[in-house]
């Protein structure tokens, strides 16, 4: 301590108080590691034995995928941790105080953020081997679905079985294994991680002080060393925390046992766009991530419509009285929508939970790798749109058009009507989901009319407690269905109202501007802008397309339930009186499609049809 007017900073003591806490508490941090490694050495080689343990299993593709992932991550952080302390010692070079103080500093931090790199290697272990375990349980699934299908007093079902269980038990002894590792990695690096993080919360206070003082005091040198010491220990804890939440969501999907996992890009995406605010791989209505993504739309939205309505003559038709009062209503009838949408993504965040529990007890019910298919498909439809849409947009405004204020009026409400499609394409995705579980009910239902053809003949009480049992299975399957359209109802019954509604107005204004252009002799825009027009069109019967398909299967339900064999249902009361229990169902069902709060039906009906 009799050298410190040479390493800490005197010019002020509250500085040199700030400087002799950090450097203390960063001392006293990689002490404890070092005691606490110590202690915990039993339990570290207890890691490594069960690792060894359950590696076997372990398929090479996932073994290089966790290689390849966790050096990325490795010597991508030490190369930009690298780069910034360069930048630091020669910023500090000039002073031999400063530069001994940064020195010493940074080998403290070089331990503290290799024992955070070393705890993320366990975790990132950890998480592989709850992946390849997801992915043995999803081939379990597939296997035990295939054999439901088969005959029960056949040698095949019973060695389908018998491999059935081995295969279970032995996940199962994998399951308990990995949670033992679990158990021994937070024995390992509890305690020291503890201090760890605490070493690195009062490094960060230590220097946003000093940010402070310098940004108040001293010249810009200070504050940008400062500014560069802040981003190694910020980036090591996102990526520490990021391994623990991502190894975190792992489980969850052991319970879904895929049905999240093949939704997940499609999920992430309107999690971006804050058109969905809970993330059903962690089972949570609300996280740290929704709220991020839906603070930062917000705040851009808000920014932009702020900077319409101040900037109005660079984006608002002012040349007439009727062109201004056309463009500012749209202004505010986007302003008016675009917060609507917000508050009932907001209000409606628990329903659209509750749709998503309805899928995974669907998917239970018929479980099939063609649920793969439904994120790919509607992937693509939204990337084909936005390449469409965009298209005409943009050469409307960069080569068409002639006038700036019109350029940035097309540019700024294709962005704003864009957020509006893809909502418009989020409620796609659920009806496209709700025609695939009626199409999987009918093939079922198919399957059931063939056997009940075979047991009218030759069938016995066997086959009757099969067919029983497959007409069980389609009136829960069906039943999930009604509860899932009521709950698409209500999670997006507002979204129908407004979209329908804004998109007639928009079209109705937009005709003025096509008439205008025709009585000014601009024959060429007005025909361009039709074009425009057409992104609209199409993203509304591609929605009513989708609930055209719903009710289409929804009727062929009803008329394949009336094929079940008459001489079966004769002979069998039992498959007698679920059949009619069927039939009342469908009968007593409300219109089976997608309607605006009950005020019109979204199909090929009349436009804003009452519903019945």
């Amino acid at each position: 301590m009799s050298n410190r007017v040479n390493f800490f900073f005197t010019g002020l003591q509250i500085l040199s108080l700030n400087d002799i806490i950090k450097y203390g508490t960063l001392t006293l941090s990689v002490f404890a590691i070092f005691i606490d490694t110590v202690l915990q050495r039993n339990t570290h080689r207890l890691v490594w034995e069960k690792i060894a343990l359950i590696r076997l299993s372990a398929r090479k593709v996932y073994v290089e995928r966790f290689t390849r992932h966790y050096l990325w991550k490795f010597y991508g952080y030490l190369a930009f941790s690298a780069f910034l302390e360069a930048q630091v010692l020669y910023l500090a070079w000039d002073d031999p105080s400063d530069l001994a103080y940064w020195l010493v500093i940074m080998i403290l931090h070089a331990f503290l953020r290799l024992r955070h790199l070393f705890h993320m290697f366990f975790i990132d272990t950890l998480k592989i081997h709850l992946q390849k375990l997801h992915h043995d349980l999803v081939d379990a699934g597939e296997y035990m679905a295939d054999l439901v299908e088969q005959p029960q007093d056949t040698a095949v079902f019973r060695a389908m079985y018998a491999q059935s269980v081995d295969r279970l038990l032995s996940l199962k002894s994998v399951y308990g294994q990995l949670w033992e590792l679990s158990d021994c990695i937070n024995l390992n690096f509890g305690w020291s991680q503890i201090c760890n993080f605490t070493g690195n919360f009062v490094q960060l206070s230590c220097d946003l002080y000093w940010l402070y003082m310098s940004m108040k005091w001293f010249e810009a040198t200070e504050y940008k060393v400062i500014v560069i010491t802040l981003l190694p220990s910020t980036s090591i804890i996102v990526l520490l925390l990021s391994s623990a939440e991502s190894c975190l969501g792992v489980p969850v999907l052991l319970l879904a046992a895929y049905n999240m996992e093949c939704f997940s890009k499609v999920i992430v995406l309107y999690q971006i766009l804050a058109l969905q605010w809970f993330s059903p791989k962690r089972h949570r209505t609300f996280d740290c991530e929704s709220l991020f993504f839906i603070t930062l739309n917000f705040c851009i939205i808000s920014g932009l419509f702020c900077w319409i309505y101040q900037h109005q003559s660079l984006v608002i038709f002012s040349d007439n009285a009727l062109g201004y009062v056309v463009d500012f209503f749209k202004f505010l009838l986007m302003v008016f929508t675009y917060y609507s949408l917000f508050l009932e993504s907001g209000y409606q965040r628990g329903v659209l939970y509750k749709v998503w529990d309805e899928l995974e007890r669907l998917h239970n019910i018929f479980p099939s790798t063609k649920w793969a298919l439904l994120p790919q498909t509607h992937l693509r439809t939204v990337a084909l749109f936005v390449v469409y849409m965009s298209w005409w947009e943009l050469t409307y405004a960069y080569w068409v058009t002639k006038s700036a204020r019109s350029s940035n009026f097309t540019i700024l409400f294709w962005l704003l009507f864009l957020l509006l499609h893809l909502r418009q394409l989020q409620i796609l995705l659920y009806t496209n989901v709700l025609g695939f579980c009626l199409k999987a009910i009918n093939s079922e239902l198919a399957w059931t009319i063939e056997l009940s053809k075979g047991a009218s003949r030759y069938g016995g009480r066997r086959s009757d407690g099969q067919i029983c049992g497959y007409l069980r299975k389609l009136m829960e399957g069906f039943a999930r269905v009604e509860r899932l359209l009521e709950l698409l109802n209500q999670a997006f019954g507002y979204s129908l109202v407004i979209i329908k509604l804004i998109n007639h107005i928009y079209i109705l204004t937009d005709t003025y501007w096509i008439v205008h252009g025709f009585m000014s002799g601009k024959v060429f825009d007005s025909v361009y802008l039709e074009c425009c027009l057409s992104s609209k069109f199409i993203c509304l019967m591609i929605n009513l397309h989708s609930n055209e398909r719903i009710l289409s299967e929804f009727h062929r339900t009803r008329v394949l339930l009336h094929c079940v064999h008459l001489r079966w249902q004769l002979r069998c009361d039992r498959g007698w009186q679920m059949v009619q229990h069927f039939l009342l169902k469908l009968e007593s069902t409300q219109p089976f499609t997608m309607t605006a709060l009950s005020m019109y039906r979204l199909d090929y009906g009349t436009l804003m049809q009452a519903s019945q």
